[in-house]
């Protein structure tokens, strides 16, 4: 039976439209949520040439251990080489080559005409190709352009390399029947198309993308792209249970269970509708305290490293070296510690950094018929800062004042509270992880009391973006 795979599209969906804002911490939740769900493909879209973007594809590329992780590369030569420097450390990359072809949008999109276009697609599979084995060329807003000029291109990106051909009912103007046979005419007519996989991605705006999915399966198509929390394309959720229920129907397989599916969904949904601004640090919620990854002495600088890279940190060789020593000296005593210990060490041997904020005192009021309150007074270059803030509890409202003091806003990546000592009067140890411009930065903070540790830890975060961003 033929096989058809599932690419999620969820991180690559357009989010302004959707009304969705997706934190980086969301991406990569959502990205090894679909790999435990083992979705074949994880489309991250178009990624901008910037250190954020860059260090999303490498956070993504270490959480994904099974499927495949394809990114965009625009038709710059100087970005193709960038983005495959983050991706190729995935398990399994996948580089993307996607163009319109309509005339309109070429005209508004490119500013090419069309004679223009077909040798700038070949080239850019083909240097694509040079790089990675697995290659994808979508023609976007397919249906809408003219169908030799379609063939054309599409002949044009199998020669260079291309070993995955997706067509896009981009505008949805297509019925599932229409689909079907623009389908069956491309298979029949472009030569080439038998030696690679055909994909399709539907609209759904007239509420038929999964109909039209279904359609195109009949025709021959192998790959659907999906959606888990958008509305504008193929329904995840939707698409598994029709691959589950009529697969012998449809004489096709997918690797995907429903029984695996169903398990995860709730929560892929849940992180794909978080909508809106960050209202409090706390937004994203604490993530749990297991870590079923562990560490022992058999452990390389080059695994450790990478692992703590793949959290979102980008270390300099002073401080991967730093991070090395005491993780050996530490592991060699315990013979094995877990991913969160591992954080702990970094927050506590890396990038350390003069004191540009410092904290003067904090007054946090709370109890069970009042809003939590709290006032931070901090001290910079000999200035005092104060800020007040209600919260939803005392290190959240905690937070929101020093937010208020900064005027800004850093993504709350993680949060831990550890007790490292025992006793009435037992020291509590926290880690607090900020998130700016991609990067991570972890502060650590120790005392008998978790508002003060917590306090002290995101200071010492901050510390570290500020003297990063000053010195860049």
């Amino acid at each position: 039976m033929r096989k058809v795979k599932l690419c999620d599209v969820t991180l690559a969906e357009d989010t302004d439209e959707a009304s969705v804002s997706l934190t980086f911490r969301k991406k990569l939740d959502i990205a090894s949520l679909l790999d435990r769900m083992q979705i074949p493909v994880i489309e991250l879209g178009e990624i901008p040439p910037t250190t954020e973007g860059k260090l999303l594809i490498k956070a993504v590329a270490s959480a994904v251990k099974q499927s495949t992780v394809s990114v965009c590369v625009g038709f710059d030569s100087k970005n193709v080489d960038y983005i495959w420097d983050a991706l190729k450390t995935a398990a399994h990359p996948r580089l993307q080559v996607t163009a319109s072809l309509s005339t309109s949008r070429m005209e508004y999109v490119y500013h090419k005409k069309a004679a223009d276009m077909l040798p700038l697609i070949a080239d850019t599979v083909a240097r694509c190709r040079s790089l990675s084995d697995q290659v994808e060329f979508c023609a976007d807003d397919a249906t809408r352009a003219d169908f030799g000029f379609v063939k054309g291109v599409l002949e044009a990106a199998i020669q260079a390399g291309a070993g995955i051909i997706t067509v896009s009912d981009t505008s949805g103007n297509m019925l599932p029947t229409e689909f079907a046979r623009f389908i069956a005419d491309i298979r029949e007519k472009v030569t080439g198309i038998d030696g690679v996989s055909l994909g399709v991605r539907c609209n759904n705006g007239f509420g038929l993308a999964d109909a039209a999915a279904v359609e195109a399966i009949r025709s021959g198509a192998s790959e659907i792209k999906v959606s888990a929390g958008f509305s504008n394309t193929v329904s995840l959720s939707g698409m598994v249970g029709i691959l589950n229920a009529k697969a012998d129907f449809l004489e096709v397989r997918s690797d995907i269970g429903s029984e695996n599916f169903s398990h995860n969904e709730k929560l892929v949904k849940k992180l794909c509708n978080l909508t809106g601004d960050a209202k409090t640090p706390f937004e994203n919620g604490v993530r749990d305290s297991g870590s079923e990854t562990v560490f022992t002495e058999k452990d390389t600088e080059e695994t450790v490293i990478r692992e703590i890279e793949g959290l979102g940190y980008d270390l300099s060789e002073q401080d991967k070296a730093t991070v090395f020593a005491a993780f050996s000296q530490i592991v060699s005593k315990k013979k094995q510690i877990d991913l969160h210990e591992l954080e702990v060490i970094v927050a506590s041997e890396s990038m350390q950094v003069p004191q540009a904020y410092k904290l003067n005192s904090f007054t946090v009021t709370t109890g069970n018929t009042v809003d939590t309150v709290a006032h931070i007074k901090l001290e910079r270059d000999g200035k005092p800062l104060d800020g007040v803030s209600l919260g939803n509890g005392s290190v959240d409202a905690s937070f929101l004042a020093i937010e208020k003091i900064l005027g800004c806003h850093y993504e709350l990546d993680d949060f831990q509270i550890q007790a490292i000592t025992e006793g009435k009067e037992a020291m509590g140890q926290t880690v607090v992880k900020l998130r700016s411009h991609g990067k991570v930065y972890s502060g650590r903070g120790v005392s008998t009391d978790i508002v003060t540790s917590a306090v002290n830890a995101y200071i010492n975060a901050l510390n570290k973006i500020v003297y990063e961003e000053e010195r860049t």
